[in-house]
């Protein structure tokens, strides 16, 4: 069936379209939801950019063409033959170690032995791209070697490493290419040419030389052909070969590239050599799909190798997940069974009959989650993230634990209390579905009580409906604090939290770099003291010295330098002067026109004298910030004024916090900061 007369049946309300044979038909663009194409032959068909919500695609055979199939493996083919004629010029190289008319061709031949087999070894080790990056160092050991007057083993070096690389690449690619689509006929392929290729050259040598040379390039091809199995099998070290190879094996393959498959049905595809990069796959069904491991999935779940199997096999028995992007994942009817979920992001997921008996969902995001008719039994919730949109419906669940660890007690928070109980039918949606209209915050190493208040002060002025009264409740769980804070029904809860989060982490710094700024202050004072103490005997010491220079005692004259100190409290005039005089000493200098060091913190200056919102004390402690990071300004290589400066930065963006967002010097440090942080490094 044509694209056209497809797309005019379904203009006319027809939707089934089972078992039609819609190769290299181009649908890019079109909105076909809903569409039944069940069965059908689809390989090669252009959907790129399609909507396709709720259409099914199930039994349908993707990927591609013959034409396209048998062009790959023609590629395939030159490759091979290609590397066929390198390996046996390789395995003449190795064969001059038994020429014994020439001890020059000896050595070329030892060195281009010696030298492949440290490649293989690298290569096989710590992947073709490790053995690759020794090219250089190779070169560099041939010309040391010409330089020391052995130019036959350098060239014979350089030239067996260089034609070393073409096969074990050439043949790698090409086997894997071969793998992807027909395993068998590449291996037969490549051991076709590389056998008669080899065996036209061996039979115009010698016999001993013959067999050399059928030996190095047989243990090249082997080698290569080794590559790109263990490439395809999905091994880390060589995983840019698999992914070149799918890639290139889904040239003209079937193409779901931006195409919106929400709720499309893929159980039980044929998907080899097909194109879903970018596509949105939200609530996708995978189940059963075949050959889901020969696709392009880039920005796709995908793309994630546990996830794909995840969703192609349905089986998490037992598996980590741990932090995983579940994203609108389509898990109806998996097994997830004491699985760890942990902190893993579910929003838009379907787990519709799911089994999550005894998984641990802490931290989890299930925003717009459906669990209908899931089993939760002793499934872990610490402080996971539901809302309204969150299906709860018909679960499945005699108890549950809200900790994942025992706590101070030594239990895990069992609901219910009692062992003996169990959750009635309906009960868990009952006492839950408070959850759903709740934000728990989570605060680790206990609470900070101003970061808390000013975090959320925040919430409360961006949102009029929430306010202390909402906090439902603080539960302490060993060194960290959960507290619970009711919200309303269409609150953005991930917004909620975000925003509380942002707040506090930055007034906790904050925190802490006032602690350290006062700890600094109070050691001055400290100096201050003693030096006034110093001063007051000044006198004193300095007539017991001339008392001493004067007698025939010949002790050590002690000497005291007289130091400026007071401990006066100054006013923000006197700091704002000494910050001016302080900003003055640093040397002009600026790059691209750019605004320079001095110039920043000129401004910060200025911006901080004439905010309103603030008080002179709160002026005072900023402009103190500011000299600290002028003085770091003036001695760019002395890392403890690097580090005050820091922690002064940190200090002024905690004073900042407290205020507006449109205040004006809440956006002058938001263009400021980050310029004099690059500047300086902090």
């Amino acid at each position: 069936m044509k694209a056209s007369e497809l797309i005019n049946l379904y203009n006319a309300r027809r939707r089934d379209f089972p078992g039609e044979c819609l190769r290299g038909q181009n649908f890019a663009g079109k909105d076909l939801s809903g569409a039944n194409f069940r069965g059908c032959d689809i390989r090669g068909a252009n959907f790129t950019g399609a909507t396709l919500i709720e259409a099914n695609f199930s039994n349908a055979t993707a990927g591609l063409q013959k034409q396209w199939m048998m062009g790959l493996l023609l590629v395939a083919f030159l490759l091979i033959a290609l590397s066929s004629v390198c390996s046996a010029f390789v395995g003449y190289l190795v064969s001059l170690i038994l020429n014994s008319s020439s001890v020059d061709n000896q050595v070329a031949g030892w060195v281009s032995l010696g030298i492949l087999l440290i490649f293989c070894l690298i290569s096989y080790w710590k992947g073709l791209g490790r053995g690759l990056a020794a090219v250089a160092i190779t070169v560099a050991v041939a010309f040391t070697a010409a330089a020391a007057g052995s130019l036959t083993a350098a060239i014979a070096l350089t030239v067996s490493f260089a034609v070393a690389i073409a096969v074990v690449v050439a043949v790698a690619i090409a086997m894997a290419v071969a793998v992807t689509e027909v395993m068998i006929i590449g291996i037969a392929v490549a051991v076709a040419v590389v056998g008669g290729i080899v065996e036209a050259i061996a039979s115009a040598v010698a016999v001993p030389l013959a067999i050399a040379i059928v030996a190095a390039a047989g243990a090249l091809a082997l080698f290569a052909s080794f590559v790109a199995y263990r490439a395809m099998k999905g091994d880390p070290r060589d995983a840019w070969i698999r992914t070149l190879a799918v890639a290139f094996a889904a040239i003209g393959g079937t193409t779901f590239r931006k195409a919106n498959l929400t709720d499309a049905n893929f159980s039980q595809t044929r998907l080899k050599s097909t194109d879903f990069r970018d596509a949105i796959l939200t609530r996708t069904c995978f189940k059963n799909a075949q050959k889901l491991d020969r696709i392009r999935p880039e920005n796709t779940l995908l793309s994630q190798t546990n996830v794909k199997d995840l969703l192609m096999t349905g089986y998490g028995y037992k598996k980590s997940y741990v932090n995983a992007n579940l994203q609108g994942a389509n898990l109806d009817g998996a097994n997830l069974n004491e699985a760890n979920l942990k902190q893993c992001n579910l929003n838009d997921a379907s787990l519709r009959g799911t089994n999550l008996e005894w998984t641990n969902l802490t931290q989890v995001s299930a925003i717009n989650t459906n669990f209908t008719h899931c089993n939760l039994t002793g499934a872990c919730i610490e402080a996971w993230n539901i809302d309204q949109t969150t299906i709860l419906d018909n679960v499945d669940c005699q108890y549950l634990f809200l900790l994942e660890k025992p706590g101070n007690n030594g239990t895990r928070e069992r609901r219910p209390h009692d062992p003996n109980k169990m959750f009635q039918p309906g009960d868990f949606e009952k006492l839950y579905q408070k959850i759903i209209n709740t934000v728990e915050l989570f605060l680790k190493n206990g609470i900070n009580l101003e970061a808390f208040k000013q975090a959320f002060d925040k919430i409360v002025e961006e949102n009029p409906n929430i306010s202390y009264d909402n906090i439902q409740g603080i539960e302490k769980k060993g060194n960290d604090v959960l507290v619970t804070v009711e919200v309303p029904e269409d609150t953005d809860k991930a917004d909620i939290q975000n925003t509380f989060d942002e707040v506090y982490e930055l007034r906790l710094k904050a925190a802490t770099a006032t602690k350290l700024l006062e700890a600094e202050k109070e050691h001055k004072k400290d100096i201050i003291k003693v030096v006034d103490a110093l001063k007051s005997s000044q006198t004193n010491i300095i007539n017991e010295n001339k008392a001493m220079t004067n007698s025939s005692d010949n002790s050590q004259n002690i000497q005291m330098r007289d130091i400026n100190a007071t401990n006066s409290v100054v006013n923000l005039g006197e700091i704002s002067g000494q910050v001016s005089n302080n900003i003055q000493q640093i040397p002009d200098y600026s790059e691209d026109e750019k605004p320079s060091i001095k110039q920043l913190l000129s401004q910060l200056k200025t911006a901080i004298e004439t905010e309103k919102n603030l008080d002179d004390e709160t002026k005072a402690d900023a402009l103190d910030s500011v000299n600290n990071i002028t003085e770091a300004a003036k001695n760019p290589e002395d890392s403890n004024l690097k580090k005050l400066a820091k922690l002064s930065k940190n200090a002024i963006l905690g004073i900042v916090s407290t205020l507006p967002t449109a205040t004006t010097l809440v956006v002058e440090c938001n263009k400021l900061l980050p310029a004099i942080s690059q500047l300086l490094g902090l």
